[in-house]
């Protein structure tokens, strides 16, 4: 999503930014991660417009969209206030438009799908409703996680969940794992209260 807004409204952020730090007498600093090589080139196209901004490159993924880390890292002595681009965004089309954006980006990707998704969703929608145009109705069959699958921030109830919430959501499919192999040690033997050998009447299936 931060990778769209730029290609299709980068002045409109920038100029943004800019209003803010004019106007507010603010320090504006954006973050850039260094791995993503199409969004850094971007912003080093046009960041000689903007004397006054200020540019600082993220060269660690990891602390990429998580603030706590982010502060400590790199702000460790000052008051922080973090946007994202689309926070940013919104706050172009109340100051220049006058309009109140009901709708937000979500990116749904994961290894439990074909490919990734970039979706403009409504506020208000529930996930399910949306992940509707990514897994149809086999919703059972994958695990999901929010905004950062190093953290392992798991959803518990994708029902429930409403898109406000959300910037990233992923889709992981089950891992199913098969009982291990007998391997005739006779221990299951004492276990049957019906002193039956699994290994002979059941075949191990009643063994857990």
């Amino acid at each position: 999503s931060d990778l769209y807004l730029l290609n299709n409204n980068y002045q409109e952020l920038l100029d943004t930014m800019e209003l803010l730090r004019r106007e507010f007498n603010l320090e504006i600093i954006l973050l850039i991660p260094r791995y993503n090589k199409v969004i850094s080139e971007i912003i080093s196209n046009y960041s000689g417009i903007y004397p006054n901004l200020k540019f600082k490159y993220l060269y660690d993924k990891f602390p990429y969209k998580n603030n706590n880390l982010l502060k400590h890292k790199y702000f460790h002595k000052k008051d922080v206030l973090f946007m994202n681009l689309f926070e940013i965004f919104k706050l172009y089309n109340l100051l220049k438009r006058q309009e109140i954006l009901d709708y937000k980006f979500l990116n749904i990707t994961g290894d439990g799908l074909n490919k990734n998704y970039l979706l403009m969703v409504k506020l208000g929608t529930s996930a399910r409703e949306v992940l509707k145009n990514c897994v149809g109705d086999n919703y059972d069959k994958y695990t999901y996680y929010s905004d950062n699958i190093l953290l392992k921030k798991k959803i518990m109830n994708i029902d429930t969940l409403l898109v406000n919430d959300l910037d990233i959501l992923y889709i992981e499919k089950h891992e199913f794992k098969q009982s291990a192999y007998c391997i005739n040690c006779g221990r299951c033997t004492n276990k049957c209260p019906f002193n039956l050998d699994p290994r002979k009447e059941l075949n191990g299936a009643c063994i857990k």
